[in-house]
């Protein structure tokens, strides 16, 4: 009875000291976050914890034994915190998080700079000044006379900078063109020359011999802001606009003398100051090794003053037949395009081709057309194009 009471009592003893040993966890729990890493340390035994991991933390776990619930965790392993498999991570090592885009490339700040030679043809109407007629028969009978317009060499240069981020970019940019000409007829044999900027019916009414002096002047000031992107590996995008502020002057001078002229002066100028907004962009493709070909499209619209007028004189200034202004305020819409050869370098560009910049109804200036002193407008577009060369670099 002794002996048997004896291994009663030990094997209470030992029941008792097992339900007091606590659970060990020594297998992966969930990743931080989740609602039941705590309820998995506490109530599961080791093998239901080695169960768990193996099936996947997005399984359901097996059932907990009862009467663990309250039972402390043990430590983790290093290994137990590693995140789940496939989980990408950033360059820091941090979890990173599903449904953000990668970040944009990022560019470092830049000072941009640009030199463009220019050799341009200007084109327009309204440059007429005399009919040649093979018989002074009094009727405007014969060719027409232009005042000449010659190409011209200009220049283009500017500079910006290159925002740190994602390409963004601000830039000034200055195009001066000077062109001055002149030319002369004479009436053919037996002929005459009228003059077609004097009045129709009047003292200048024909000539000998004319003398024409032409001038244009071309001031142009861009700001421009905008941003470089790469759609592809091939091409380059320059997307922006900016302001424009623009001062053009045309003159256009005569002097007739000969049978009925003595001496006599038509002056009649064209002077535009304006400003406005300017859009486009501005491509490059490559081809390899560098080399590449671009185009360039902008589009302006230009608000500004004209004043022009319409003098003319005879007998060498002494008498006065005409002399009218006007000034008045008109929008001028711009176009600009362009197409040529490229070079691409680490710190620099090279470009070469053609571009052409049309003034729309640039010209407009005052005219007497008959008679009775009836005031008309000789009316015309501006247009410049030719040969650009340029070389761009970046420090």
């Amino acid at each position: 009875m002794a002996s048997g009471g004896f291994r009663a009592f030990v094997a209470l003893t030992v029941i008792a000291c097992l339900q007091h040993v606590p659970v060990t966890a020594q297998q992966f729990l969930p990743p931080p976050g989740t609602s039941t890493n705590l309820a998995i340390q506490n109530d599961y035994t080791p093998a239901q914890q080695a169960e768990y991991v193996q099936t996947g933390v997005q399984q359901v776990p097996p059932t907990p034994l009862a009467g663990n619930a309250n039972q402390p965790a043990p430590p983790l392993p290093n290994d137990a915190l590693a995140p789940p498999p496939n989980q990408p991570m950033d360059n820091a090592g941090n979890l990173s998080q599903p449904g953000l885009a990668a970040p944009a490339e990022v560019h470092g700040g830049a000072f941009l700079g640009s030199l463009e030679y220019l050799l341009l043809q200007p084109r327009r109407r309204a440059l007429d000044y005399a009919i040649l007629a093979p018989v002074n028969s009094g009727s405007p009978i014969g060719s027409v006379v232009e005042a000449p317009w010659n190409t011209t060499s200009g220049f283009r240069v500017g500079g910006g900078y290159r925002l740190p981020g994602d390409g963004w970019d601000f830039g000034v940019y200055y195009t001066y063109l000077f062109m001055s000409d002149r030319g002369s007829s004479a009436a053919p044999p037996g002929g005459t020359l009228i003059p077609t900027l004097s009045q129709p019916v009047g003292v200048v009414a024909t000539a000998d011999t004319a003398s024409v002096n032409t001038r244009l002047e071309y001031y142009i000031l861009d700001l421009e802001f905008g941003k470089r992107c790469h759609p592809c590996d091939c091409l380059s995008l320059w997307l922006g606009g900016g302001g424009r502020f623009a001062w053009i002057r045309q003159d256009l001078n005569v002097i007739y003398d000969g049978q009925s002229s003595f001496q006599a002066t038509v002056n009649s100028p064209v002077h535009f100051n304006g400003a406005g907004l300017r859009f486009g962009a501005d491509g490059q493709w490559a081809l390899g090794c560098g080399f590449g070909v671009y185009a360039r499209a902008f589009g302006s619209l230009m608000t500004g003053d004209f004043k022009t007028t319409l003098v003319e004189t005879n007998g060498a200034g002494a008498q006065t037949l005409v002399d009218v202004s006007d000034h008045f305020h008109k929008v001028v819409p711009v176009a600009e395009l362009g197409l040529g050869l490229a070079w691409q370098g680490e710190m620099c560009r090279f470009r070469l081709g053609y571009e052409i910049t049309n003034w729309f109804g640039m010209v407009d200036s005052p005219d007497i057309v008959h008679e009775f002193n009836k005031l008309s407008r000789r009316t015309s577009d501006l247009s410049l194009d030719g040969l650009a060369v340029e070389l761009q670099f970046t420090y």
